[in-house]
């Protein structure tokens, strides 16, 4: 029987990210179901580092994370983690409150971030409709992030550590002993796991299973806190060849009803569709690729003869969208790591420090420890009991 201090179910970023700052604090063994790492939600991301998304635990998350993508250690990878992308929201008419609003709520945090004319807006992307755009809210420091990169360097720093790695290892059956006893099971571990091939026994079992996470939870007995995958449709079209769109910046409309980037000699669309759906294989639907399309000629004139891509990926939220990390309120020794709402990426580095805080009591970033320990009682699970 295999035996660990801390057993990850989900490969992903985030499972990645855990077992990368768990590894050198005890024996550590990531499950996944998939053949390969990453499949679902990971591999399947707009790749976008913007600190303005969603609300504050996903700022406040991004924010510290940024030192990590930035500077990683010098082993973590052979290229850049973020290049410059830029994130432009622009207004249309009679929308700039909005604008002032997040200027309010994240300005401090964000420096250069500031709300530009419509002049300014359209200078940094030209196909905008003029009669759209009021103002922009302007974020020069958004990148774009080489998910892969960070992926990988998470799972190969975690194998370098000693962590294990069973891929395309299903559960199939979770016996946890209640967590009464700190060991558990006459001296063991706290939890007896069996897959297909093996028995696994562990004293940690850290969920970080995305669209599956409340299905892990029951699988275990411990109370879901309520996870709604939501599907998000992507296509990528080619661009005009008269225009130079290289160097565009994300662009997305006040209320978030589509946005596009430029990604790999392509512009990447999306209606930013929040479909509920249950845990699968997501593919995209023509009616939110139609979407999509309407949307982005409608702002900017462009039309695609031709689709260069389309695909789906599931955004995974908790019934309050903020993320649930943190013990079970009715098992000391479960832990999740879910909802992150489509931000796991880009909170990777963050969400891994703050698992590793609290499990095994490594330190934070001095710069964002306060704010960090600050966030905890805004994502602890319990608050769903």
């Amino acid at each position: 029987m295999a035996s660990y201090d801390f057993l990850i179910i989900g490969a992903g970023i985030v499972g990645a990210a855990i077992g990368y700052r768990l590894a050198a604090q005890g024996r550590v063994a990531i499950l996944e179901m998939e053949a390969q790492p990453g499949y679902h939600a990971t591999g399947r991301s707009t790749a976008t580092f913007v600190e303005t998304y969603g609300g504050r635990a996903a700022h406040l998350l991004t924010t510290a994370s940024r030192p990590f993508l930035e500077d990683p250690p010098v082993d973590f990878s052979d290229t850049p983690l973020l290049t410059p992308r830029g994130n432009l929201r622009f207004a249309r008419p009679g929308q700039q409150a909005q604008l002032e609003q997040m200027l309010a709520a994240c300005g401090p945090r964000i420096p250069d971030l500031e709300i530009v004319s419509q002049q300014a807006a359209l200078a940094l992307c030209p196909c905008l409709r003029p009669g759209l755009v009021d103002s922009a809210l302007y974020e020069p420091r958004a990148a774009d992030m080489d998910v892969h990169a960070i992926h990988q360097g998470y799972l190969r720093g975690a194998r370098a550590q000693g962590a294990e790695i069973y891929l395309q290892t299903p559960l199939e059956h979770i016996e946890g002993t209640g967590g009464d006893n700190p060991r558990g099971r006459q001296g063991g571990r706290n939890w007896l796991i069996r897959t297909k091939d093996q028995m696994i026994e562990a004293d940690w079992l850290i969920n970080a299973a995305g669209a599956w996470a409340d299905d892990i939870a029951r699988l275990t007995g411990v109370q879901p806190v309520g996870i709604v995958p939501k599907r998000r449709t992507v296509v990528t079209i080619t661009p005009p060849a008269d225009m130079m769109t290289d160097r565009w910046p994300l662009v997305r409309d006040a209320e978030e009803s589509f946005y596009f980037k430029p990604f790999a000699g392509n512009l990447l669309v999306t209606p930013a569709d929040e479909t509920p759906f249950p845990p699968c294989d997501a593919q995209p639907e023509e009616l939110e690729i139609a979407l999509a399309l309407e949307r982005m000629k409608a702002a900017t004139g462009i039309s695609a003869p031709r689709l260069s891509s389309r695909w789906a990926g599931l955004r995974s939220f908790t019934p309050d969208e903020r993320p649930a990390i943190g013990q079970a309120s009715d098992h000391p020794h479960f832990f999740w790591a879910a909802g992150l709402g489509g931000y796991g990426i880009q909170t990777s580095p963050a969400i891994g420090m703050i698992t590793a805080w609290l499990l095994a009591g490594t330190p934070l970033p001095a710069a964002s420890e306060a704010e960090l320990i600050s966030l905890i009682p805004e994502i602890t699970p319990a608050r769903f009991s």
